[in-house]
C-alpha cells in the first residue's frame, strides 16, 4: 500500500475485490440496487463514480471519496479499508438499516404527516417524494404537481415516437 497526498493506493487486486464486495453488498442492503442507477438516485452517489469502483476501473480514491462510498453501501470506512488491505475479506460487514456515521436519511424520503391514504409513498421517485415537502402549499396542490412530475419522468425515461408531416419518425421527449 502507498499513500500520496491524500490518496491511498492498493494493488490492482485489491481494488477488484473491493468491487466484488460492493457490488453485493448493494444488492444486499436492498434488492432493487441491482440497477446501479436506482442506487446512484438513492445515495446520491454519481452512477460513474460507482461504476468505476465496483468494475476497479478507477483506483486510488481520495479518503473523503470512500468515506463516502462507506456510507451509501452503509459500512464503516475502516470495513472498505479492510477489504482493501486483507485478501480473506468475502463480505462487507454492514447493516441494511443502519448507515455508515450513523447520517440520517432525508426528511423528504419520510411520508409527510398529510400523506392522503390512496398514495403509496414506497416506490415513488425521489422528485415525486420531494414534491410530497414543499411547504406552503395545499395537499391537493401537491398532488396535482406530483402528478405531473411524475408523468414528466415517465414522459423522459419512456419517449414518445410520432410521425412528421414528411414520414420521418422522431423521438419527442420532455426535456
Amino acid at each position: 500500500m502507498e499513500k500520496r497526498g491524500d490518496r491511498t493506493n492498493y494493488p490492482d487486486a485489491a481494488w477488484e475485490r473491493l468491487g466484488h464486495l460492493l457490488v453485493a453488498r448493494r444488492t444486499q442492503i436492498d434488492p432493487s440496487f441491482r440497477s446501479r442507477e436506482k442506487f446512484a438516485a438513492e445515495t446520491g452517489l454519481n452512477s460513474r463514480l460507482i461504476y468505476d469502483i465496483e468494475r476497479a476501473a478507477r483506483r486510488g480514491f481520495r479518503d473523503t471519496t470512500l468515506n463516502a462510498i462507506a456510507n451509501a453501501y452503509q459500512v464503516t470506512p475502516d470495513a472498505i479499508r479492510q477489504a482493501l488491505e486483507d485478501p480473506s475479506t468475502t463480505e462487507l460487514p454492514g447493516s441494511a438499516s443502519k448507515r455508515a456515521n450513523d447520517t440520517p436519511q432525508p426528511s423528504w424520503r419520510q411520508p409527510p404527516d398529510d400523506l392522503p391514504d390512496d398514495v403509496l409513498w414506497e416506490g415513488l421517485p425521489q422528485p415525486v417524494m420531494q414534491v410530497w415537502h414543499i411547504e406552503g402549499l395545499t395537499v391537493a396542490e401537491r398532488q396535482l404537481l406530483a402528478v405531473t412530475v411524475g408523468h414528466f419522468l415517465d414522459r423522459r425515461a419512456n419517449p414518445v415516437r410520432r410521425s412528421t408531416a414528411a414520414g420521418d419518425d422522431e423521438t419527442w421527449a420532455a426535456s
